[in-house]
Parts: C-alpha cells; structure tokens; sequence
C-alpha cells in the first residue's frame, strides 16, 4: 500500500490510511515491526529516490512531505516499543544489566548480525535454543570474528553505495529490522533465535531474486558468455537443492523430544537449558540415571542456576537417596520458597519415599499459595489416603476433578480410595470414568475389581 501510494493520483490518501492501518494491524500480531517507519525511510532514499542527494534532498519541500508521512507511523511505532518493553519488564524478562553490561551488547548485536545472514546462505547446524553464555565479551573468539566480518561487510557496502545502492539498502533494512531482538534491549534466555531472521531476511531474498533476474535477462541479451551463463544456473541449482536437503534433514530431527536435545548438544555442548530439557524428557520416562547425569551438567555449567537443584532434589528422591534429595531442595526453597512447582515435586519425592506426613504440609501451603495448582490437590488426595484419612482425601480429589474434570491422576485416586473405603460402586464410576480419559492409566487397577464383580 505504502509504495502504491507512491505512484499519486486521487487514491493516495486512502492507500496511506490503508498502510497505517496495516501497520496497526502487524503490531498487534507481531511486535518487532516497530521499526517499519525506519524500513519505510531506507525505502524513500532507494528505490525510491524521495529523500537524499543533498541538503535541500532531505529538509526542501517534497522531503518535508515525506517526513510528514510518517508521523503517524511514528507515533505507533514508539507506541508499539513501550508497551512490548513495559510487557517484558513486567515479566521479567528482560536482561539485567548487572549480569550483561553495556560493554557486552556490541558484542552481543556483531553476532547477530553475522549469525542470522550466515544461517540465511546455509542453514546449517539449527537449534531450537543458541543459549547466551554465562560472559560475553567482544575479544572472546565467538564474537570477535563476527564483528570483523560485520566491520567488513558495512565497510564494503558503504565504499560501493554509489555503484550498488541497493546493497547498502538492503544491510541498513536488515539492522533495522533486526533491531529489537538484536541485543541492544536483550529479553529471554537466547542469543539468538532461528525464527528473528523472518522479517530481516525479505532484503536479502529480493536481492537474490534481483540478481537471478539479472543474470538471466543478461544470458538472454547475449551479455554473458553461454558457458558462464550456465555456470551460474547450475550454482543456484545446487544451493537450492542443498537447501532443499538441509530442511528434510531437519524435520528429522524434530522427530521427537530426545532427537531434537541431543542434537541441539551436538551444536552447543554448552547449552544447559539444553541439558535441562533432556534431562525432564528422561525424569519422565523413569531414566532417572540419565537425568541425573544431565542435571548435573546443567550444575556444572552454570554454578548459579537454583533452579535445577529441584530437578536434581526429584531425581534423589526417586533414586531413593533422601539425604541428597533434601540437600537440593533446600537450596532451590532458600531462593524459591514459595514456588508451587517446586513444593509439588518435593511432596511428590516425599510420597513416593513412604513419607506421607510430611508431605502433607507441604501441598497444603502448595495449595494456599495457589488453589488452582491441579497436581498438588492430587498429590494432596494421595497423602491423606496414605496416612488413613479417607474423607479428606476424597474431598480433595473430588475438589481436583472440579478444577480439571479431565485429570486421570484425580479420578484414578479416587477410584483407589473407594474401593480401599469399602464403595465399590462409587469406585466403579470413578474407574469407567478413569477409562475414558487414559485406558493404561486404568488398566493399573482394573484386576483389583474383578474381584469385586
């Protein structure tokens, strides 16, 4: 809309209201187009040539007209970055500059720039998460040389912008475009982000189009010679099949959960948030061996992190180590004490390490802190039946069920604790129930009723 209004006539006012109404629109679904009006002037200066060549190029009267254009652009643009800044900060995410000073950020957006145009050309070794590391700084190696190589690629396009305007039009589009995730303003846990380079990548896909068109409308026009003509059709050929084999050999690698961790390691050894993750997929799957081993890295390579001592306490406990089990909880409570998760797992190690007691306690501050919290009330129902109190822990199950009818943990407690009460009836219902949300789940203690029959 926006370069159609450029061509005039008595539509343009409305393709302009059209383009801000667009841009309203992005804003809501994607926020980093913030920085439109910045792509919008690299645009108005080439292709098309409305702004520069001179003073009177950008502040004579047509320039001016220009400018005005984009207030209202602007106005939503900064609007857009205050409310996406307050959002993140209200949430916590964005980077302190206690742990990444200033003397880090440069550091931080030469890489950017240089790890989304590499992964852009060949998309090799993708990860779901590029973790920041503990310390950046722009003298260690991993950072270094993308600044020279950045340095080198501003230099070249600003040297030929006479000769290759275009060039320099695209590099500037995509600083711009990669601004707000570039680590000037740093949110999350990554460095970078597969997914960033969408936006700022449509300069270099019109650049590789322009010279693909180019090249043939030469090799038509008799411009290049036939053997170099070919040369370059077959170079495309092969990127664009190397492409082509890159991408199915990735969707091999989201074939699941254990393939897409492992092979995020294979690209960052040093990945903990990596280390983590694969280490919930094996907790979960009962390979608590493994798990440990991963959660233990995770300590190894980031000292700080507090967080995995409750991952770590859960694994002790499951493995029957109790005096280790305690010894991280207490150092993730010290830090988190009232983080309902945490209270949950260690209830839950508590319950499955013969200590109903003291589980109790527990979930029920879990359950103060949040009465929402589904699993607690479930782990509550199961702590109350182990210590013989059969009327509370049907109360609390059936005050699960209301929270999440769907749960299969509530409803296969409550199955137990009736039958255990003498109800077989009320615990066939909560059995057939129990079958329709998760069979296996159901199939635990499906003989215990034949016998009932």
């Amino acid at each position: 809309l926006y370069l159609k209004a450029h061509d005039g006539g008595p539509r343009r006012r409305w393709l302009l209201a059209g383009a801000v109404g667009t841009f309203v629109l992005a804003l809501v679904s994607k926020a980093s187009v913030m920085v439109l009006p910045a792509a919008l002037v690299i645009l108005d200066i080439y292709p098309l040539r409305r702004l520069g060549g001179g003073w009177q190029g950008w502040t004579g009267r047509a320039a001016r007209a220009v400018w005005l254009e984009k207030i209202p652009f602007v106005i939503l643009g900064v609007a857009g970055a205050i409310v996406t800044y307050s959002a993140q900060k209200m949430n916590a995410f964005i980077t302190p500059l206690e742990r990444y000073p200033l003397s880090a950020r440069p550091a931080m957006v030469f890489y950017s720039l240089w790890f989304y145009l590499e992964k852009t050309i060949m998309p090799q070794g993708l990860a779901p998460l590029y973790e920041l590391p503990a310390k950046v700084s722009l003298l260690d190696r991993q950072f270094l040389i993308p600044a020279i190589a950045v340095t080198a690629i501003s230099v070249a396009v600003l040297t030929l912008r006479r000769r290759w305007p275009a060039g320099l039009a695209v590099w500037a589009y995509y600083a711009i475009a990669l601004g707000p995730v570039i680590g000037i303003v740093h949110s999350g846990h990554q460095l970078t982000n597969d997914r960033y380079s969408y936006l700022p990548g449509l300069g270099f896909a019109l650049l590789v189009g322009a010279v693909a068109g180019a090249a043939v409308q030469a090799g038509m026009a008799g411009m290049l010679r036939p053997a170099l003509a070919k040369a370059v059709a077959a170079l495309g050929v092969v990127w664009f099949c190397g492409l082509a084999y890159l991408s199915a050999q990735q969707v091999q690698i989201w074939y699941d959960t254990e393939s897409l961790w492992r092979n995020s390691l294979e690209s960052d050894p040093g990945c903990s948030i990596c280390h983590g993750n694969l280490g919930v997929f094996y907790s979960n799957g009962g390979q608590l061996d493994l798990a440990k081993a991963e959660f233990e890295r995770v300590q190894a390579l980031r000292p700080d992190n507090v967080k995995v001592h409750q991952h770590l306490g859960y694994t002790y406990a499951m493995l029957g180590d109790y005096r280790r089990a305690l010894g991280h909880f207490e150092i993730f409570f010290a830090r988190y004490p009232n983080d309902v998760e945490g209270l949950n797992n260690f209830s839950a190690a508590l319950l499955n390490g013969g200590r109903p007691n003291e589980a109790v306690d527990h979930l029920e501050r879990a359950i103060k802190i949040k009465p929402g919290h589904v699993l607690s009330h479930v782990n509550l129902g199961f702590a109350y039946a182990d210590i013989g109190r059969p009327a509370e822990a049907l109360a609390t199950f059936r005050n699960a069920i209301a929270l999440q009818y769907d749960s299969p943990q509530a409803w296969f407690g409550l199955a137990r604790v009736y039958f255990e009460a003498g109800q077989p009836q009320a615990a066939h219902t909560a059995w057939g129930i129990l079958g329709q949300l998760d069979k296996k789940f159901a199939n635990r203690i499906g003989p215990a009723f034949l016998q009932t029959w």
